[in-house]
């Protein structure tokens, strides 16, 4: 828009004039505007309701077209030890379960570890950082634990803390604690029953020691099977498969040429950093020394460099050397508020912060050191890469593959150690296990009395308060057939039973399934209060009130009213909507007409008056709702509450009636339905209106409202063109009569 001249010589408000030439066009333009707003609240008007005739459409009425819909199945338990629930395949009657045992999971409760020494002569109670060795644990004691379908091995390190202990024992696959107030290690196994027990075996001398001490000793089947199977196992054949599932693989060419490029690729980034570190670390030395006997507040090197800095942040154009020594001066800042953060301690003696600074020649020392092995290995990295003839590279990759031979050997000396070693442990242990477990103290010997003896003491089995539960599974039986599960639960011919007590002696418990009557009843009237909510709010819409001589608000309107009147007036617009629209009546009365169809069941006709379902009369239904249905008998409808209940005894008396009938007319009215959402030139998919039209009329709005805008500002710039020349031509006239009266009046 151009500049104009508001009758600065006219003395006219040409803004104003201008506004009321084209006000004609505003007009047409306002009242595009408004036809396009409503139709976008017609829209979103559609769409809320489409939305609710689609969930209709794809929800309960869909799932009750079939018989399936109607079989639903109730379960009860005469006794509190089960509990039972039924799916529709479940079959009518009355089963027998008795209850022999429940599942468990495998839970190791440990005994009380023992107090260690203090530091100062006296005991102390462990705690989660407490190092195993304090605990008298041997580095090198190796426990496998097996859980989970996976076999680890725990070995103990010198450094090993308890806290690290129980990870170790939460990556092999079980649940553990160390409670520092009862002084327990607590294990258990991930999942209940007997295949999801865990063992927990001493793989060396050492790991048997470490077990007792932990407290985690106790008898335990599943400790004992693993025993006998490791005493069992072939060392050749374990070995070679750990041999094959761990050991390296040979480097050709390629291979070497791409690892050596990631080396390189990682070192030189490596270096770039260490670089930078190298020359905070000197910074750092270098200052410390220098004011290791200045007081920090009497000094102003580090304000001094804060200073510098700012200078050469305020040129806009730095040269390269500027730039350099700016990003040098930053790196020494860092370096010296780090050293004063330090040295600001007035406690610190001169001794001291020369003691500090030391340890920036050390860090320094170190930076340097990596630095010139990471240069070293770059070089001889690069020689190779570099090398065209090959023969380097060649040699290189013998020489790796020469230390992977040595290292493969190494790993199969190593595992046939291990494994040598986990089998002579097993077998010592296998066999304690066995004398334990076969001793009878009514027919012993004293000689069997006595090995019994020591087996228990060398099993730490006679000291040890430590308990075990082994993961067992569950077992019932039911009509006489015995079902064993790893849980508690089961899932037998349509019954979902879950087991919580043991039955004694010959106690029974009586499982019950019957069509489940009130099941079925409320899905029906679920059924219907969903239609009669929707069918009444589409003849809500339908029958609503006129809104004739409303129409949207433009913004100088709404400007004119208050906030509570705008709003009321576009509630009036949006309520009618959909008044009197004929597809809104077209799907309506499909769905009525669909409802009121009889159907044959057996040679005879039936309608939903049949069942007590029928509409209000029509002077006793309120507005809107004629079109609602009833249920005799329903408790919760005031209108028919108090007629014979019909529904609920052909459920229970005729249900293969009920359910055909129900399916025929749920099948109906879906079909209906389906017929108004079919994809159309005019709408979508699963869509009852227009959608496609509607939206094709809104770009139109759109494209005609966009081209008034552009002719009121093509008028508008005219106008003011013609007022700005007018404005300039009324100028030069004064300008002019002003000269002459000069002259006249000289």
């Amino acid at each position: 828009m151009g500049v104009s001249m508001s009758g600065l010589s006219s003395g006219l408000d040409t803004d104003s004039i201008v506004s009321a030439l084209v006000s004609s066009y505003s007009l047409k333009k306002d009242n595009l505007v408004k036809a396009q707003t409503k139709l976008e609240w017609k829209q979103d008007a559609w769409k809320d309701l489409n939305k609710k005739i689609y969930s209709f459409y794809s929800g309960t009425l869909s799932s009750m077209r079939f018989s399936s819909g109607y079989n639903v199945k109730k379960a009860t338990s005469s006794s509190t030890k089960a509990t039972v629930s039924a799916s529709t395949d479940a079959v009518n009657g009355t089963q027998t379960l008795k209850v022999k045992s429940l599942a468990s999971s495998g839970y190791l409760t440990g005994g009380v570890v023992d107090k260690v020494d203090d530091g100062n002569g006296g005991k102390t109670t462990v705690k989660g950082s407490t190092k195993l060795s304090e605990m008298g644990i041997a580095s090198g004691s190796k426990i496998a634990v097996q859980a989970d379908g996976k076999e680890t091995t725990v070995a103990v390190t010198d450094d090993m803390t308890v806290n690290q202990f129980v990870a170790a024992l939460k990556d092999a696959g079980v649940n553990a604690s160390f409670d520092e107030n009862n002084q327990r290690f607590f294990v258990s196994s991930k999942k209940s029953g007997a295949a999801g027990d865990f063992s927990m075996t001493a793989s060396n001398d050492a790991g048997t020691t470490a077990l007792k001490k932990l407290g985690l000793m106790a008898y335990s089947d599943a400790d004992a099977k693993k025993y006998a199977e490791l005493a069992d196992m072939d060392v050749d054949a374990k070995v070679a498969e750990e041999y094959e599932k761990q050991k390296a693989s040979y480097i050709d060419n390629d291979k070497a040429k791409a690892d050596l490029q990631d080396e390189v690729d990682t070192l030189t980034n490596a270096n770039k950093q260490l670089e930078k570190d190298i020359k905070t670390a000197q910074y750092k030395a270098n200052y410390a020394r220098n004011y290791a006997n200045t007081s920090v507040a009497d000094n102003h090197y580090e304000d001094d460099l804060q200073t510098a800095i700012d200078a050469l942040k305020a040129n806009s154009s730095l040269t390269d050397a500027q730039k350099q020594e700016l990003e040098d001066k930053e790196t020494e800042l860092a370096a010296v508020k780090s050293v004063n953060e330090q040295y600001l301690n007035d406690t610190l003696t001169s001794a001291d912060r020369l003691a500090m600074a030391d340890t920036y020649d050390t860090e320094l020392t170190s930076f340097q050191d990596t630095l010139a092995d990471n240069q070293a290995t770059l070089a001889e990295d690069n020689d190779i890469l570099n090398d065209t003839t090959g023969t380097k590279l060649n040699d290189y990759v013998a020489a790796e593959n020469a230390k992977i031979d040595d290292s493969n050997a190494q790993l199969e000396s190593d595992l046939r150690t291990y494994y040598a070693e986990q089998k002579a442990k097993a077998q010592q242990m296998s066999a304690l296990y066995d004398t334990y477990n076969n001793y009878d103290a009514d027919t012993a010997t004293a000689d069997e009395t006595a090995a019994y003896n020591a087996a228990k003491a060398a099993l730490g089995l006679d000291s040890t308060t430590a308990t075990r539960i082994s993961g067992a599974d569950s077992e019932i039986e039911l009509n006489g057939a015995t079902f064993t599960s790893t849980t508690n639960n089961y899932s037998i011919n349509g019954l979902t039973i879950n087991v919580n007590a043991k039955t004694e002696g010959d106690e029974v418990i009586n499982l019950t399934t019957s069509t489940d009557v009130d099941g079925i009843y409320d899905k029906v009237k679920e059924f219907f209060s969903t239609y009669n909510s929707l069918i009444n709010e589409m003849d809500s819409l339908y029958n609503a009130s006129s809104s004739k001589g409303y129409e949207p608000l433009t913004d100088d309107e709404k400007d004119a009213m208050s906030d509570k009147e705008v709003e009321k007036w576009e509630a009036k617009i949006k309520d009618s909507l959909l008044r009197k629209d004929q597809t809104l009546n077209s799907v309506a009365t499909a769905m009525k007409n669909a409802f009121m169809k009889s159907y044959e069941v057996d040679g005879k006709k039936y309608s939903l008056a049949s069942f007590g379902i029928k509409t209000g009369g029509y002077f006793v239904s309120a507005d809107n709702t004629k079109s609602a249905y009833h249920i005799d008998g329903d408790e919760d409808d005031e209108l028919t509450s108090g007629n014979a209940d019909k529904l609920k005894q052909a459920i229970a008396n005729d249900p293969e009636t009920f359910t055909s009938f129900f399916t025929q007319l749920t099948k109906g009215v879906y079909d209906e339905l389906y017929k108004k959402m079919q994809s159309t030139s005019l709408s979508s998919a699963y869509t009852v209106y227009n959608d496609k039209s509607m939206q094709k009329e809104y770009n139109n709005y759109k494209k005609d409202i966009s081209t008034w805008e552009e002719r009121i500002e093509k008028y508008e710039e005219k106008y003011r063109k013609q007022f700005s020349a007018m404005e300039k031509a009324l100028s030069t006239l004064n300008s002019q009569q002003s000269q002459l009266a000069g002259l006249f009046n000289s």
